[in-house]
């Protein structure tokens, strides 16, 4: 599983990736995808300065690899205390110590950007909703797809055992 983050140059430098590109996040999923391993993402989206179209490549990225994701997840920015993060939140007053830190939490089917301090200075709330959305959607498709895929593995191989065990229980047709 790769915490891919993003595949917009900017938002990689933003989240200090100094050595990761759009190009190295393509050429990870070559290589595990030439070998047949199986392939996690993790994204965030909504960093300060992202904009619909930093997000698009992002998603376009999602898109063209997602017949070989087995696995994805993707959440906002948060805001940790102790982070570099957390200081430019709040400089801005979008986070505070006597804040009610439940805030900070994120559950993709509860999100509540009202409640959520989010980072994103760069698109309207719900811009950002929008592409929450339509990821979320994303995600669950291809994680109901990896399920299946690992069903199905699961499945032959069981299918293999159970021709093994039939050949031995022939080998034994007719002795005690």
């Amino acid at each position: 599983d790769f915490g891919f983050e993003s595949n917009d140059e900017e938002v990689l430098r933003f989240l200090g990736k100094a050595r990761v590109t759009p190009e190295t996040n393509q050429q990870a999923v070559d290589v595990l995808r030439a070998r047949g391993a199986s392939i996690g993402g993790s994204f965030i989206i909504g960093c300060p300065g992202e904009d619909e179209q930093a997000i698009g490549r992002t998603w376009d990225f999602m898109i063209s690899n997602a017949p070989y994701f087995d696995r994805m997840s993707f959440g906002p920015l948060q805001a940790l205390p102790g982070t570099a993060i957390w200081d430019w939140a709040l400089e801005r007053g979008l986070v505070s110590e006597e804040m009610d830190w439940s805030r900070l939490a994120y559950y993709e089917d509860t999100f509540d950007p009202e409640r959520f301090p989010l980072l994103c200075d760069s698109m309207e709330k719900a811009d950002f909703m929008r592409w929450h959305e339509r990821i979320a959607a994303l995600c669950h498709r291809i994680n109901q797809s990896g399920h299946i895929r690992a069903l199905d593995e699961k499945l032959a191989r069981a299918g293999g055992e159970i021709a093994r065990l039939r050949g031995e229980l022939d080998s034994l047709r007719g002795s005690r």
